[in-house]
This record gives structure tokens, C-alpha cells and sequence, in this order.
């Protein structure tokens, strides 16, 4: 069971085996395994979930962990089980800044390969689910990461998604998907965007236009690409991949 929690179940904080008569239980924050007990004293969910909020450091307020509580819109079966447990892990920590009065700031790092684009496109579908963002921006660097990652996009958000080109600034859309490009990152360095010559991104979109912005690559920041998006969105939730 503790094996499987590791492989197949990420970010999964109790695990129970029983032969019918008794239980064990392995905790995943102690890494001790209980004694055996009798199915009479096994937990009840009420419990479970008052250990998982303390464990994992959440508000108990049923409003503040609506983004944990809304479900996937395709079910969780859309996702691989690391998917799933990114999206989990993401949607802590955002309640946990909220709950200290920060703006939620996340990292993501995930292997080459592992659909960062999927896990991107069911967490933001499973914010505006819950009521989570108006407006987001998912930033890539290549348009064929773009063209690639388009199609999450559009099987969960339909028309309320839409990818950004020089003509098409798609402000009406829920979630923009665009490339750093795109958007003209070439800011000039030291100043914010009200005191430089506007560029697509400053002319289509006023500050903290964007609820929540997901930075794909975002380790090219090194170059300051991402920087002033960022910085003209400074209320809102960043995401990054790497």
C-alpha cells in the first residue's frame, strides 16, 4: 500500500490495509505504521478530513476550499494519477497563501513529457468551475508548444478559450493562450509598462487584467521574458512550469 502511495497515488496523506477483522494504517507525515485495530475504530471521513486540513495546513471554512472541493469537469480519469496530484498540490497551495493574505505564488517542475499542458488546462477548468479567476492568460514560449497544448484548451473550455495572435488580442475569451512573443515582451528593462512605449501586451491588457497567469518554461525567465507580465498582474495567482 505505501509502495502504491509513492507510484500511483502522489500527494495521498493516509493508507489503510485490512483483512476484514483489523486495520493498520501508515501516516504519511509520521511515516509510522499503527498497530493493529478493529474495524470499529476505524476513522470516520468527518475525522479523515480534519487530520487531512491540519496536515496540510488548510482553513476548515468550507468557502475557503472550494477550489479543493469542486470536482473535474471530465472526472479525474482525464488525468494521470501525477497530474491529478500536481493539480491537488497547486490548488493547496494557492489556499494556503490566500488563507495568509499573499498572493498565491506556485512552481510546478515535472519530467519532460509529463503533459504540463493538460495539468495546466484541468487546473484552470477546475478554478472557473469553482469560481476561482474571470480571466487567464497561459504564456508559452513556441508556437508549437501553443498549437500543441491548444486542444486541452478547447475540450474543456470550448469557446471560452482562445488562442492570442497579433490581430486578435481575444479579450472577451475566459483563458488566453499566447506566446511571449505574441504578446512583445521587449519591455524596456527598469521601468514598468506605464512608462514605456506601449506594446501589445500594455495596450490590450490593463493592470492586474488577468486573475491568473500559468508561465509555461518559465525557468527562460532567466532572460526576464516573463518578468513584466507578471509584474503588471501582481494581484493575481502566477503559476509556473518547468
Amino acid at each position: 500500500g505505501k509502495d502504491y502511495r509513492v507510484g500511483e497515488l502522489n500527494n495521498v496523506p493516509f493508507v489503510f490495509s485490512s483483512n476484514g477483522h483489523l486495520f493498520v494504517e501508515y501516516d504519511e507525515v509520521s511515516g509510522q505504521t499503527s498497530e493493529a485495530k478493529p474495524l470499529s475504530d476505524f476513522p470516520h471521513p468527518d475525522e479523515l478530513v480534519a487530520r487531512f486540513l491540519a496536515q496540510r495546513h488548510l482553513p476548515v471554512a468550507a468557502s475557503a476550499l472550494q477550489l479543493l472541493t469542486t470536482g473535474y469537469a471530465k472526472g479525474r480519469d482525464f488525468l494521470r494519477y501525477y497530474q491529478d496530484a500536481a493539480v491537488r498540490a497547486t490548488l493547496e497551495k494557492i489556499i494556503r497563501d490566500r488563507a495568509a493574505s499573499k498572493a498565491p505564488r506556485v512552481l510546478l517542475s515535472l519530467a519532460t513529457g509529463s503533459g504540463k499542458t493538460r495539468i495546466a488546462a484541468a487546473l484552470l477548468k477546475r478554478m472557473f468551475d469553482a469560481g476561482g479567476f474571470g480571466k487567464a492568460l497561459f504564456v508559452c514560449d513556441r508556437t508549437e508548444l501553443r498549437d500543441n497544448g491548444e486542444g486541452d484548451f478547447l475540450t474543456l473550455f470550448g469557446t471560452d478559450a482562445a488562442t492570442v495572435d497579433t490581430r486578435h488580442p481575444q479579450k472577451n475569451a475566459r483563458v488566453l493562450i499566447a506566446t511571449y512573443q505574441t504578446l512583445d515582451h521587449k519591455f524596456e528593462r527598469g521601468k514598468s509598462p506605464k512608462n514605456t512605449i506601449q506594446n501589445f501586451f500594455s495596450k490590450h491588457y490593463p493592470e492586474n487584467f488577468f486573475d491568473v497567469i500559468v508561465i509555461d518554461e518559465c525557468h527562460r525567465s532567466a532572460w526576464g521574458d516573463w518578468f513584466e507580465f507578471l509584474k503588471a498582474n501582481a494581484d493575481g495567482i502566477h503559476i509556473g512550469l518547468t
